[in-house]
């Protein structure tokens, strides 16, 4: 099965999971609510709101906290992956000495999308209490996971800094900056599990 499959079928995959939740259909404007307060707090809150708000049919029904954790960790896998299929179809057509950089940061996004998938399970997990020790076990695992995938995207954009190959370094940034915000903006949702 090629990567694309796979990762379409892993993004369907925890879409569906998340809706297997209680549903309750909200208004408009309690979307519009549900989606600020979700972002609140969040570094690139525009692109926290803007990201969730692509997908207001599907909040309509489901819209706790733990819902819009997934919700925007499946968004975050969603950039992560489309960044790395980007960055392993430039290896081939780059320098040589840009190629171990490209590399590098293809380790690092693959790394940071594994992190990703990682969260995005722990959170499935979290039941309970929300003061309790396993519900605060399995928070703290999302936020480590989340946190290494956002150094790793991190540092895919530091190698990239030594690339002077403008057009292909720009277009692999403009990705990894997308995909960074996507991945802090799942933080700042998921710190209000």
């Amino acid at each position: 099965m090629s990567p694309i499959t796979m990762f379409f079928i892993s993004f369907l995959y925890a879409l569906t999971l998340i809706s297997f939740a209680t549903a309750t259909n909200i208004t408009n404007a309690q979307i519009v609510t549900v989606i600020k307060s979700s972002c609140d707090g969040a570094l690139y809150r525009n692109t926290c709101v803007d990201a969730l708000s692509d997908y207001s049919y599907f909040i309509r029904k489901y819209h706790s906290k733990t819902q819009m954790g997934k919700l925007m960790i499946a968004i975050a896998m969603k950039a992560t992956y489309k960044t790395q299929k980007i960055v392993n179809q430039n290896l081939a057509s780059t320098l040589s000495n840009s190629n171990k950089n490209i590399k590098d940061c293809n380790i690092h996004m693959s790394s940071s999308y594994s992190n990703l998938n990682s969260s995005l399970t722990e959170v499935r997990n979290i039941m309970g209490h929300p003061n309790s020790q396993m519900y605060n076990f399995r928070k703290s695992n999302v936020m480590t996971w989340l946190s290494s995938a956002l150094t790793d995207a991190y540092d895919c954009n530091d190698v990239l800094s030594d690339i002077h190959t403008g057009n292909i370094r720009n277009r692999i940034r403009a990705l990894v900056k997308l995909a960074t915000e996507m991945i802090s903006s799942s933080l700042a949702v998921c710190s209000k599990l």
